[in-house]
Formats: structure tokens, C-alpha cells, sequence
């Protein structure tokens, strides 16, 4: 798959230890762009909210009118987080998934 505006094809390949297995939590490469920090930053809360309040995938994706396997493919790095689906996943959460916070 092509890089998209100059990025590799996963967040999780910019992981230091390019193991797709540690995703969100693993350490990203020192000189990542920020991107791949704002997506592990959505993907380390939207993974906390589901664990917190009891959230399955299954009903994030019903109220939220996203498909499942975006919802597993924010979770595990396999897609770059998109503004509308995230709008859409806050919305149904009743929570922020992009909390304003500094970046690296």
C-alpha cells in the first residue's frame, strides 16, 4: 500500500519496536510525525473509554454508525483516524477522544 501524504500505510509501523501487538501503548519512533502521536493519543483513550464504562465494539459501532472494523482498526494502528469518524465516535461516547494535550 502507497505511503498517504507522506506517511507509512499503519500508525503502528512507526512504533520503535515495530510490533503491531504493542499498539497503542508502545514507545513511537523519536522523529515520528505527528500524526502517528495524534492517532496512538485517540487510540490510548478510545481503548480506556471501552475498558472504563463497559463499551463492546459492537455497540460503539451501532450508535456511533461506524462499521466494527474501523472501530478494531483505530484500536490495534491498522488506519489512520479520520476527523468524521471520530466527530461520530465522540458523539455516541458522550466523551472526547482528542483531548487538546501537548504532543512530542
Amino acid at each position: 500500500m502507497p505511503a498517504r501524504r507522506g506517511l507509512l500505510p499503519q500508525p503502528w509501523r512507526y512504533l520503535t519496536v515495530g510490533n503491531q501487538a504493542k499498539w497503542p501503548q508502545g514507545a513511537l519512533w523519536r522523529d515520528a510525525p505527528m500524526a502517528a502521536y495524534f492517532t496512538r493519543a485517540v487510540a490510548r483513550r478510545l481503548k480506556a473509554i471501552l475498558k472504563d464504562d463497559g463499551w463492546t465494539v459492537y455497540r460503539l459501532a451501532k450508535e456511533a454508525g461506524v462499521s466494527r472494523q474501523t472501530i478494531a482498526n483505530i484500536l490495534t494502528g491498522a488506519t489512520w483516524s479520520d476527523l468524521p469518524t471520530i466527530y461520530r465516535l465522540e458523539v455516541a461516547l458522550q466523551q472526547r477522544l482528542w483531548i487538546n494535550e501537548d504532543i512530542p
